[in-house]
């Protein structure tokens, strides 16, 4: 895994409010934080791998006390955490069902906020890629 994540313009690790999860995410990110990416042109310093939380499977209730507080955790963990998350929603069920993507469903499996979070999900990891290429 760390390999990886050395490799990785952006490490994601998605979390859901489960206690062994939480537990889990942050012993990921205790093992993430000294690790550094081998520097692109020689003579450049090595620099942190970019690592955040996505939280999944979260209230779908829009400003759920539950969820800002599991986010606030983190952030009080010195852990960073994407704006934006992915609730649960019977959408996902259907996908792993179908083994279609969420935008892919019909019908009655079919939900528009699923496709709008996994949509604010790209978006999000397209600015930050986009950010980091900028700094360095």
């Amino acid at each position: 895994m760390l390999e990886c994540a050395q490799l990785s313009d952006l490490v994601l690790v998605p979390c859901g409010a489960d206690q062994q999860e939480i537990e889990s995410t942050l012993n990921v990110f205790d093992s993430l934080k000294n690790l550094r990416k081998p520097s692109r042109t020689p003579g450049e310093l090595p620099v942190p791998v970019r690592a955040f939380v996505v939280l999944s499977r979260v209230s779908n209730l829009e400003n759920s006390k539950a969820t800002k507080q599991l986010r606030e955790y983190f952030e009080g963990e010195g852990v960073r955490v994407f704006d934006s998350h992915i609730a649960y929603r019977s959408s996902w069920l259907a996908a792993g069902r179908t083994g279609r993507a969420v935008h892919e469903l019909k019908g009655k499996d079919r939900s528009q906020k699923a496709v709008d979070e996994m949509q604010a999900v790209f978006d999000e990891i397209t600015r930050r890629v986009e950010e980091a290429e900028v700094v360095q």
